[in-house]
This record gives structure tokens, C-alpha cells and sequence, in this order.
């Protein structure tokens, strides 16, 4: 089975994920091209976990939209 987005955004949102499962969300967020259709406070935090070193951008071509 594949990464539950829904379940964990909704931990996210209601009892908050620890630093390592924040940075699975956004790295697969980000990979899926999936950060782009929500809205702008996940952008943002995605670019203070990628200003800070927790996650990086995926290659060039690498996402799947």
C-alpha cells in the first residue's frame, strides 16, 4: 500500500506529526507536485523545510503531477 496523504495531513492538522513524519509528508508533497494544489501555508512551510535542509527539491523531471 502506498503513502496515506489524506490520514496524514489530517494528523498533521489536528495532533501535529513529529519532525520525521512532517518531513515524509512534504517530501512526498513536493515529489507528487501535489504541494502546489494546496493552499499557500503548506507551500510556505515546504519552503522553510527546504531553506532549512530538511527535505530537497526533486531532480529536474522527477515529480509526477
Amino acid at each position: 500500500m502506498g503513502y496515506d496523504v489524506v490520514s496524514n495531513i489530517i494528523q498533521y492538522e489536528t495532533e501535529g506529526l513529529s519532525r520525521q513524519q512532517e518531513a515524509r509528508l512534504y517530501r512526498h508533497l513536493l515529489k507528487t507536485g501535489m504541494i502546489y494544489g494546496l493552499q499557500g501555508g503548506y507551500q510556505r512551510r515546504c519552503q522553510e523545510l527546504i531553506d532549512n535542509g530538511t527535505i530537497k527539491l526533486p531532480k529536474r523531471g522527477k515529480h509526477v503531477a
